[in-house]
């Protein structure tokens, strides 16, 4: 099953494939989701950019109910 993390860029991941989660601040105040995937490497998905604003604690609440 595969979880769209990101609408705007139609990014998708497993969550078999996600190691951890965390969600920080952005430089510019805004949210960053950041997914450690198990491979190494690093996914970075900003609440804001030009195509719009996404909900990240939405996003992080799918992808912990898809790893029970």
């Amino acid at each position: 099953m595969m979880i769209l993390v990101d609408p705007r860029r139609h990014l998708a991941v497993q969550p078999g494939d996600v190691s951890s989660i965390s969600i920080t601040s952005g430089v510019e105040g805004g949210k960053v989701l950041v997914l450690f995937l198990v491979g190494g490497q690093e996914l970075r998905i900003h609440s804001r950019n030009e195509d719009g604003f996404l909900d990240l604690h939405a996003v992080h609440k799918q992808l912990m109910e898809a790893s029970k």
